[in-house]
């Protein structure tokens, strides 16, 4: 049986804040570099034996669901952003999902011309204390002049890498 006595488990796919490549193993990661000197990707296959595990690029996996069910169904050519505590980003070209020669395309996360490495720490310094980031964009969504100002301050710092993947791709 499968969890809580439920169907088995026939497969288990993890997203990672990583370059991965084609054959589903961790290439290069700054946001967990301990995956990958303790082999934890192993270490989860072996939590689940006899079930086929997949790991990917957590933007590649975002952006592969909304092609099928979400936003990107029936786009063309898109861009889709990971905000977090880095950025990252996955580019759907011709209608296919980009992974490039060794699965690092659109991971410019680390490129300091993009703006992006230091964008989400200015963004949490913006943010006045004991107000989370919700609440900002709640405010915002409100009209909320200071709030309006933090979205907008932080599109401005995420905007360069943006316009560096649309035109590489255009």
């Amino acid at each position: 049986g499968g969890p809580a006595g439920g169907a088995p488990v026939l497969g288990a796919t993890f997203g990672v804040p990583a370059v991965v490549d084609r054959d589903g193993a961790i290439d290069y990661t700054v946001a967990v570099p301990e995956w990958v000197e303790r082999r934890v990707p192993g270490r989860i296959q072996d939590l689940f034996p006899g079930v086929a595990t997949f790991f990917d690029n957590d933007a590649k996996l975002a952006a592969t669901a909304e092609a099928r069910w979400g936003r990107f169904h029936g786009v063309r050519d898109g861009l889709y952003l990971v905000m977090g505590r880095q950025i990252g980003a996955a580019l759907v070209v011709d209608g296919s999902l980009a992974r490039g020669a060794r699965g690092a395309a659109g991971e410019m996360g680390g490129i300091a011309s993009t703006g992006w490495p230091a964008a989400p720490a200015r963004l949490e310094a913006r943010i006045p204390s004991g107000t989370d980031l919700e609440s900002v964009f709640a405010a915002a969504a409100q009209g909320s002049a200071p709030a309006v100002e933090t979205i907008r301050a932080f599109a401005a710092d995420v905007a360069p890498g943006v316009v560096q993947l649309v035109t590489t791709i255009d």
